[in-house]
This record gives structure tokens, C-alpha cells and sequence, in this order.
């Protein structure tokens, strides 16, 4: 019968129940059960799981045996040659390593939103579902059209614009590129007596995108290049895998007028200029001739070249000074281009900064003076200057505070005869950074120690009761380390503290409310907690912020007991965090949807 003929249908359906599980899990299971109980539930299907894998075998082997032991014999049409296979290992390579590259791009450049990478992820599943279909509802010719011309505006509003952070655009192309590999793969299925190793081949091939991303690339690339390398790759095959390629005239009308749109609405507004809209009027229709006749090859050199030159330019603002990755992420070292102010023409102030992405970890002024000055989210103007001045005894004790998460080494410039500093830092490349890149912490912090390791294991590993404080800096990212924030951790920070010690949250982040679930925590814990925040309350204020290297900081606080914060609590800035009566976080639970922030103000 029909099912037994072609029975590929049944993997559209396995990715449907992929697609079930990846939207249940951040939406139902992990705001509703903990991770003991989702161990168990996991150990036991896996049992079971087992249980029906061996119970199929014995199947098969039944009917086998009662069917006589006839060997099974190939057609010579139906054998399967080394080109097939390297063809279907490609064309499930290209969408596995381009959904971690563009999930990569997405999260550090773009928009460092927790949960984002579902998106991606669920349109790499929705484009199985869609080729492996019986119903097609999107005609694999009408992707092998599309395909170039949205990978021409992707990478035309890149160059000619500066335009990377198109969210759209870059989950658009993502779902028509792997909708063209995806749909070329199912195009080539082999006959029934092939399937086994049709998805063997498959699966090898989405295993090595992984591996690429994520081992290689970190070890071989100091950027993200590995994105527009596989792009230029995925026009490699469609010039390999489709040979005639005849464009209708409507196609080619409407492509035409989406590069007048992408001219006229990216190109003009920044660039100013009817020159460089001519420009992407003209080269862009250019390169789309390349890749849909016969010169697909050059196209797809001139593609990733351009890619590699677009990844290293760090735009208008900034000029790169050093450029380092990890598995952590890629880092950049930069300084202020030199600018006028177009109202009294004096020269900006200039600072070097460390980014990730569109997140800052630090920056330091290239002005002598102001050199251990700390500055954007820890300026002693701030909400970490209130703290460490309510920490200042008349005394003098020696006071020891412990810090997780270097970036620059701003903080360092707390450090006084009184007070010593130890910083924990999980990325060694951000500890090398710090020491060769700013000085803040071998000429304004001399002294202080910074140890790697993860934070929370490190600070345990302290005396008790010998810190007077505890900074915690880490969740400024898409990418919250959530078992810093804890019942169980909260209690280790405790043990380590003074009686009077301080905790010290810095929770500046676009997307994610973290005082929210901190004052559960502190509700919890028996702890006070307060909150302030540095925010400019006028255009004119961020205006002054922003020259003098000033970023709003968000901080939360938590003692033991209120007399231990007097001096915040007499701050107009610093209010009382009331818990809303979510559930605490702890080792066993966390939920980040709970904290998300669905509108970025």
C-alpha cells in the first residue's frame, strides 16, 4: 500500500511531536516541575523506551523467521552510490550548523532575549514537517526561487546598510534556506529498502553542524564566521542541486521591486545618500543574475567573501582593537572612533569598551585622569557607589569582598587599604581581557585576586563568615546563570558572610525582571531587600550620562537585618522589595518564563 511504498511521512510526524515538546517544555514542564521529578519521568521512559525497542526487534526477528530466510537482494537501481551520500550529508549539514549560527547571531547581536533560541529551533523542525509531508504546501520550485533572492536581501542590508540586526529578515532566510536543503534532502529520498541508511546519513549530517558550531568554530574562527560561511555553502548546493533554473518574468518584477524597498527604506536613512541606494538598486539584481544562471559558482566566492568582511567590521562607531572567543562567546576590544559634537565642536569623550555582542561588560576612559574611574554600570554615581559607601567603617577593619564576574575589572577601583577584592570569573579569556586590554585592575585595583572557576563552587570554597560583602555580576546576558540565585545558593552566600555583610545583585537586564525574583528569595531567606536603580529621568540627563561613560545600572541588596541597610534605606533612590508570591527559586525549580519581560522598555 501507499504507507508501505513511502513511509517517510512518518518523520513529518516525529518532528511535529519534536515541535509538541519543545513549546511544552519552557511553557508547561519547567514552570510546573522540578528537576527530580523530571529525572524520574525521564528515567523511566527511557526504561520503556528500551522495553519497546527490544520488543520490535524481537518482532522483526519473528517475522523473519517465519517468512523463511530468503536473503534480501538490491535492484541495481535502487543501490546507492558515495554521491548520494555525501549530498545527503551536506544537505543535512548546511541547516543544522546554519539554526546554531543564526540562533548564535540572534541572541549575542541582535536581541540577548532568554527562550529566543526556540524560534529557530522550532522553524529548523517546522521545515522536516513541511518536505516530508504528503500534503506539499510550499511547491519545492517555488523555495528554489526564493531561495537566492532572500539570501541577496539578507546580505544586502548587511553591507550596504549595516542593517545585521533584522530579526525578520535573518528568521526568513533561515526558514527559506533550510525549507531549500530540507526540500532538496526529501526530493532525494531513496527507495524503502534504503531508508536505514538514508537517515543515518541524515543524522550524521545534522551532528556535524553541531560539532562545527560548536567545538570547531570556537577553536578556529576568533568571530562568527562560521554564519556566512554556511550560507555561502547552502548557495553552493542549490548551484550544485538545481541545474536548470529558469526564472519567470513575475519573479523577477517582484524581485526587483523588494531590492527597490530594501534601497529606498535601509539603505537611504542611514547612509544618506541616492548614490548608495543606486548601488543596491543595481548590484543586488546583479548578483541574483549570478546565482539563477549559470555563474552560481562566483556567486557563491563573492558571497563569502563578503561575509567575512561584514563579520570583521565593527561599523562606524567603534574600531576593533582585539578580538578573542571561548565557549563562552565571542569578545571584542574597541575604542570610540574620534567625533565632533556638532554643537560646539569639541571632541567626545573617548573610552575603550569590552562587548558581547549588543551587551557592554565595561568600558574605561582614554582620558589619563579619568583612568580609575569606574565606569557604566558601576560609577561611584551610581546605585555600587551608594553600596560601597554604606560599607565604609571608621575603623580599620579589613574588609574582604568577594566578585563574581570580572568583565573589565572595573569594580577593582573599590579597592582601598581597607578593603580587599577577589574576583571569580568563569571565562579565562575575559580574565586575559581584563589583564592586557584595561588597567584597571593592574593599576587601580594592585592587589586584587581573580580566580576562575564557577562562582558559586568557588565562593564556597572561602572561610565562612569572611566576606563583607558579596557582588554578584552575571546576569546582564541572554544567558542567566540561574543557580546563582537560588534558596540553596542564597544559603552559601549567607554562610560566607559577615554577620552585617551585604549582598549585592547587580540585575541590569533588557529582558528579564531579576528583582522580582530576588525579593521571593530574600522573602524566603528572612532577608531585607532593597532596590534602586540609575535610570535618567530626562533626555538631557542621558544625554550627560552617556558623554561622562555613565550606563543605568539596575541593583538589588539583601542583609540579614533593616539597621544593616540604614544607610541605603536613607537614600531617596532606594526602596523596599516586597515579594509578589511567586515561587522561589531554588536547585530543583526555576522558572525563567516567569521573569521574562514581554515588552523591552
Amino acid at each position: 500500500d501507499r504507507t508501505r511504498q513511502d513511509p517517510y511521512f512518518l518523520y513529518a510526524i516525529s518532528n511535529a511531536g519534536s515541535m509538541c515538546s519543545l513549546l511544552a517544555y519552557p511553557l508547561i514542564v519547567e514552570r510546573f516541575i522540578g528537576l527530580r521529578t523530571q529525572t524520574l519521568v525521564w528515567s523511566v521512559g527511557f526504561v520503556a523506551l528500551a522495553i519497546l525497542l527490544l520488543a520490535c526487534g524481537i518482532l522483526v526477528w519473528r517475522t523473519q523467521s517465519t517468512a523463511g530466510s530468503t536473503p534480501l537482494t538490491r535492484l541495481p537501481d535502487r543501490q546507492v552510490t558515495w554521491q548520494q551520500r555525501l549530498l545527503w550529508l551536506a544537505l543535512a549539514f548546511v541547516p543544522s550548523s546554519w539554526m546554531l549560527a543564526v540562533t548564535t547571531h540572534l541572541t549575542t547581536n541582535i536581541a540577548p532575549m532568554p527562550l529566543l533560541w526556540i524560534l529557530p529551533l522550532g522553524i529548523y523542525l517546522l521545515t522536516f514537517i513541511l518536505v516530508f509531508a504528503r500534503r506539499q504546501l510550499l511547491p519545492h520550485h517555488w523555495i528554489q526561487y526564493a531561495f537566492p533572492a532572500v539570501v541577496l536581501v539578507l546580505f544586502g542590508s548587511s553591507v550596504f546598510a549595516g542593517q545585521w540586526n533584522l530579526l525578520a529578515l535573518h528568521t526568513v532566510a533561515f526558514f527559506v534556506g533550510a525549507m531549500f536543503c530540507h526540500g532538496a534532502l526529501a526530493a532525494r529520498r531513496p527507495h524503502v529498502d534504503n531508508l536505514t541508511e538514508f537517515y543515518l546519513w541524515m543524522s550524521a549530517g545534522g551532528a556535524l553542524g553541531g560539532i562545527l558550531n560548536a567545538i570547531i568554530a570556537p577553536m578556529i574562527f576568533p568571530l562568527q564566521l562560521e554564519y556566512g560561511i554556511v550560507i555561502a555553502v547552502a548557495c553552493g548546493l542549490h548551484a550544485i542541486t538545481v541545474v536548470d533554473l529558469k526564472p519567470k518574468p513575475f519573479f523577477l518584477v517582484l524581485c526587483a521591486g523588494v531590492f527597490c524597498v530594501v534601497g529606498l527604506v535601509y539603505t537611504l536613512p542611514i547612509t544618506k545618500s541616492y548614490i548608495a541606494v543606486a548601488a543596491v538598486m543595481l548590484a543586488l539584481p546583479l548578483l541574483l543574475g549570478l546565482q539563477l544562471l549559470r555563474w552560481r559558482i562566483a556567486f557563491t566566492a563573492i558571497l563569502l567573501g563578503v561575509s567575512s568582511l561584514v563579520a570583521f567590521d565593527a561599523g562606524p562607531t567603534y574600531e576593533v582593537l582585539a578580538r578573542a572567543r571561548s565557549f563562552y562567546g565571542s569578545h571584542l576590544v574597541v575604542v570610540d572612533r574620534p567625533r565632533l559634537d556638532p554643537q560646539n565642536g569639541a571632541i567626545f569623550p573617548r573610552y575603550r569598551r569590552l562587548l558581547h555582542g549588543t551587551t557592554q561588560h565595561g568600558c574605561q576612559s582614554l582620558s589619563p585622569e579619568r583612568a580609575c574611574e569606574p565606569l557604566l554600570y558601576y560609577h561611584p554615581s551610581g546605585p555600587l557607589g551608594d553600596c560601597f559607601r554604606a560599607l565604609a567603617q571608621d575603623d580599620v577593619q579589613q574588609q574582604t569582598v568577594a566578585a563574581i564576574g570580572l568583565g573589565t575589572g572595573a569594580m577593582a577601583c573599590y579597592q582601598n587599604n581597607q578593603r580587599h577584592f577577589v574576583f571569580f570569573e568563569i571565562d579565562p579569556v575575559v580574565q586575559r581581557i581584563a589583564t592586557t586590554d584595561f588597567t584597571y585592575l593592574t593599576d587601580c585595583g594592585k592587589g586584587a585576586e581573580v580566580r576562575l572557576g564557577d562562582g558559586r563552587l568557588q565562593v564556597q570554597q572561602l572561610p565562612d563568615h569572611s566576606c563583607t560583602a558579596i557582588v554578584l555580576d552575571a546576569f546582564s546576558s541572554d544567558a542567566v546563570p540561574t543557580h546563582l540565585l537560588t534558596r540553596e545558593a542564597i544559603a552559601i552566600y549567607l554562610q560566607k558572610l559577615t554577620a552585617d555583610g551585604l549582598l549585592i545583585f547587580h540585575v541590569s537586564n533588557r529582558y528579564l525582571d531579576l528583582p522580582a525574583v530576588l525579593a521571593t528569595t530574600a522573602d524566603d531567606a528572612g532577608l531585607v531587600a532593597l532596590h534602586a536603580n540609575s535610570i535618567a529621568t530626562s533626555l538631557a540627563e542621558q544625554e550627560a550620562q552617556f558623554r561622562q561613560g555613565i550606563a543605568p545600572a539596575t541593583y538589588v541588596v539583601m542583609a540579614r537585618q533593616s539597621e544593616h541597610l540604614r544607610k541605603l534605606d536613607s537614600l531617596p533612590r532606594w526602596t523596599r522589595l516586597q515579594s509578589t508570591g511567586q515561587r522561589v527559586w531554588t536547585d530543583d525549580y526555576s522558572n525563567i518564563w516567569q521573569a521574562l519581560r514581554l515588552s523591552n522598555q
